[in-house]
């Protein structure tokens, strides 16, 4: 696909048409059904005919991606805060003026707006589900306080407008509920709404859809957040593609045959400022095991499961390297694979679903990797070899691990200890031959400064050398 970058696009119109939802397999966000309708810009002119100004220096979005809502928001006059769902037409001024009111950064009045439609419109699973979509104007999403995408968007759009604040609403496919890796995409029908705000002569593109919460089974889970919020074009679009190509916001415009090929990287990824290989695409060719490198900060920590078409869960390695994460894959049989990563940063319990892939395995294997116990994660361990298992009854091993600070590494089998020592080097890698026992579990373990026992680090399954068939590679 040719370079990404991004352009400011002036006023535009463009059409609405019906839409279905497919949506995200493991963190799911929600998309819409919408009626016909036509959503011209502020400005008149045509799209198609809009000047391309040079690419402005960057401002750092970031800053309003907080994840928390705006003051504003929670201190709406009681009287505005309930009357709005009872008669918007009547206070949906008052609360615009609320929202904005002292707040010379457009930017923030928007964000302020985007908060409190998120923090206080449902999704309506039960109309979305049914196929049965009721009327979507902003009077009727706030008397409901519920809506699709449509409504979301259009209501956006509205306080926009009475803001001040140029917006326009966007229709076109996004990858959402539903969505599988593997199945055809159709990106000329549209199946979701957002928007793009006009803020200092540039466009900003915002889903408070995506930021309101996500689906669970046939449930609105909410969950606030601003990762679709002026998310940046180029990141944009890997779950989002507008049916109007002037929308995306990027020249050369990403055609679509250009977009089924991108994995879909959605907004933790972003949030979590991970860097994806150069040429990495939706669906892998591979043998039985691939090997994926990620940049990541020190403090962002990622975990992969992989799935195949019979949905039963297998393990993945993962392992951390100065600002690289690697995730290597192992494919059971050849065949159609489902690859999710999740992210989390180290103050964090939750890990997130960021991204989402396919692999293609010409071939499998009963090759698995040892369990890493959290001290494998928190001492920041790195294992170089074996990185397998099981281990052969009566074959030797050679162990070697980093573990940062360890004063002792240490394996045991059969309640037998076998000491690893420092490599020539020094510092912080352990290095020993191990001649693997007649057991069923060989645990490596570390022990640092200040501590009396040892602490778990890994655990291999062994298995007899009349079991070793299991280890052939399948075709």
């Amino acid at each position: 696909m040719a370079g990404i970058s991004v352009v400011d696009r002036s006023n535009a119109c463009f059409h609405m048409t019906s839409s279905v939802v497919t949506l995200i397999l493991f963190m799911v966000v929600v998309g819409c059904s919408s009626g016909a309708g036509v959503n011209k810009g502020t400005g008149g002119g045509s799209a198609r005919g809009a000047a391309v100004s040079p690419e402005p220096a960057r401002r750092d979005l970031r800053v309003y991606r907080t994840g928390e809502l705006a003051a504003s928001v929670r201190s709406v006059p009681r009287a505005i805060q309930k009357q709005i769902f009872t008669s918007p037409e009547e206070h949906i001024e008052g609360l615009v003026q609320h929202l904005v009111s002292g707040e010379r950064d457009e930017y923030q009045q928007a964000k302020n707006i985007h908060d409190w439609i998120a923090d206080n419109i449902a999704y309506d699973t039960e109309s979305f589900f049914s196929g049965s979509i009721p009327g979507q104007s902003y009077a009727a999403v706030l008397r409901s306080r519920s809506s699709v995408c449509e409504g979301y968007a259009g209501l956006f759009k509205t306080m926009c407008d009475l803001a001040g604040i140029e917006c326009v609403k966007i229709s076109g496919y996004a990858r959402g509920y539903g969505y599988s890796v593997f199945d055809d995409e159709d990106v000329t029908g549209t199946n979701h709404a957002w928007n793009a705000v006009r803020i200092d002569d540039e466009w900003r593109l915002v889903d408070v859809t995506w930021n309101a919460g996500h689906v669970d089974a046939t449930s609105f889970i909410k969950r606030y957040s601003t990762k679709y919020l002026f998310l940046e074009p180029e990141k944009m679009i890997h779950t989002h593609y507008p049916a109007d190509a002037i929308w995306q916001l990027i020249e050369p415009a990403v055609s679509a045959a250009d977009f089924v090929e991108l994995p879909q990287l959605v907004g933790w990824f972003f949030h979590y400022d991970i860097g994806l290989p150069e040429g990495i695409t939706r669906i892998i060719n591979t043998g039985e095991q691939y090997l994926m490198r990620l940049k990541t900060s020190e403090d962002v920590f990622l975990m992969a499961n992989i799935y195949g078409t019979d949905g039963v869960q297998h393990r993945s390695f993962v392992q951390k390297q100065g600002d690289m994460t690697e995730i290597t894959f192992r494919f059971p049989d050849k065949g159609e694979w489902t690859a999710l990563i999740y992210a989390k940063s180290g103050d964090e319990e939750r890990y997130s679903g960021c991204a989402y892939f396919g692999f293609i395995a010409s071939r499998g294997t009963d090759r698995s990797f040892p369990l890493q116990y959290s001290n494998y994660f928190d001492r920041n361990c790195y294992l170089y070899t074996p990185i397998h298992t099981p281990l052969i009854v009566g074959e030797t091993e050679t162990f070697r691990l980093r573990l940062p600070g360890a004063i002792s590494v240490a394996i045991l089998a059969k309640e037998e200890w076998t000491y690893l020592v420092q490599s020539e080097e020094g510092g912080d890698e352990w290095v020993g031959a191990f001649v693997v026992p007649d057991t069923d579990q060989v645990i490596v373990y570390g022990k640092w400064e200040g501590q009396e026992q040892y602490n778990g680090i890994m655990a291999y399954e062994v298995v007899r050398e009349n079991e070793r068939t299991v280890l052939v590679e399948r075709d």
